[in-house]
């Protein structure tokens, strides 16, 4: 996989830039990338080319017509502003981005009893010498400051402390989460935007909230913000193929998080550990979300759902788990902040989920 993170880097102009006082730079912004010489050189019309076709290719895996074609077309004007950098100054290719939390109506995880670490890490477990693993359970190298899951030999798996969220949120986009009076929130419980600075060609990032979410559902609501976060920073995302689907795919994961505990389905799952049916599951769609904004809904929650208990992610979506870690451990734009780690219980017998598939109850 490539490495992302060079779009990250500042060049020296927005790091100048930056120096000035506030005042001075929202002075100056109007001027836009008139101000940057680096702006007016073919490398930013490729670079926006390059950005444009991760755009691209997300909304060909989201089934996204329109997306798909816009992107196309940023694609193109890309290539053409790199052979005539003039013209990036009066059609520039690059588009801001915005994911919400259209409901502040979102759970945590279910329980799930824990799973032995032995199940998990069969062999010698990799790790040092205060017994801390090295490696996640396909092999890959743990870095990162924040791991989530398997941490400690023998030990159980590790949420994500809700205290830590905010500082995972400010390492992702380098402000810290804002909140944010309903009136500028446009209806949503919460927003990730990404942006580009006019000036510096910078891509920017920002995670806001509404002030008036009750205190309980602040961490919950930034956690899906953060994993909207993560998932824009794997390039061209990451596909949904066997994992979308059925009692151990995305869309269970959503619906477990999406549907309130106390509603009689839930319980009755709770209860006998049959899965609720799909009929009756909570969906991207059924939340008010466009057929374009389904994908990145689905992996924001999966992401959410790990950090926030990994042992109820790898036995109840063993797939989505280890494809979380195949695109997330490995990829540098991810890995400088957070990693992921914990092994999937193998997957039920059908006999089990038989049941809940052939259950045509109805609520009492």
């Amino acid at each position: 996989m490539g490495d992302p993170s060079w779009r990250d880097l500042r060049d020296p102009f927005d790091t100048l830039f930056r120096m000035l006082p506030s005042e001075t730079q929202a002075s100056l912004r109007p001027w836009g990338g008139l101000m940057n010489p680096l702006e007016w050189t073919p490398g930013a019309g490729i670079r926006d080319a390059v950005d444009a076709s991760a755009d691209t290719a997300r909304a060909v895996r989201s089934l996204d017509p329109w997306g798909t074609l816009a992107g196309v077309g940023y694609m193109g004007l890309g290539l053409l502003s790199a052979m005539v950098p003039p013209l990036r100054q009066v059609a520039p290719a690059r588009l801001p981005m915005q994911n919400a939390s259209k409901s502040a109506r979102i759970f945590n995880p279910p329980t799930k009893p824990p799973r032995a670490f032995e199940a998990d890490y069969r062999k010698e477990p990799p790790a040092d010498a205060t017994g801390q693993l090295t490696h996640d359970i396909e092999g890959r190298e743990l870095t990162a400051p924040l791991v989530v899951g398997r941490r400690m030999v023998g030990m159980d798996d590790v949420a994500l402390p809700p205290a830590q969220l905010d500082t995972l949120g400010t390492s992702l986009t380098g402000r810290s989460p804002e909140s944010l009076p309903p009136s500028k929130m446009g209806g949503n419980a919460g927003l990730y935007r990404e942006w580009f600075d006019p000036v510096t060609g910078h891509r920017e990032r920002a995670i806001a909230l509404d002030k008036t979410l009750p205190a309980v559902q602040v961490p919950r609501v930034v956690g899906h913000e953060t994993g909207h976060g993560i998932y824009a920073r794997i390039p061209f995302g990451i596909p949904t193929e066997g994992v979308e689907h059925g009692y151990s795919g995305l869309r269970r994961v959503y619906n477990d998080l999406n549907t309130d505990p106390s509603d009689w389905r839930m319980l009755k799952s709770a209860k006998t550990g049959e899965p609720v049916p799909p009929r009756y599951w909570t969906s991207p769609e059924s939340r008010g979300y466009r057929a374009g904004e389904v994908v990145d809904e689905l992996w924001a929650e999966a992401f959410r759902a790990y950090m926030a208990n990994p042992n109820y992610l790898k036995a109840t979506a063993p797939k989505v788990a280890a494809r979380i870690r195949a695109y997330a451990n490995p990829n540098p734009a991810t890995n400088r902040y957070i990693q992921f780690n914990s092994l999937a219980a193998p997957a039920l017998a059908f006999g089990m989920l038989l049941p809940a598939v052939l259950d045509e109850e109805r609520q009492p």
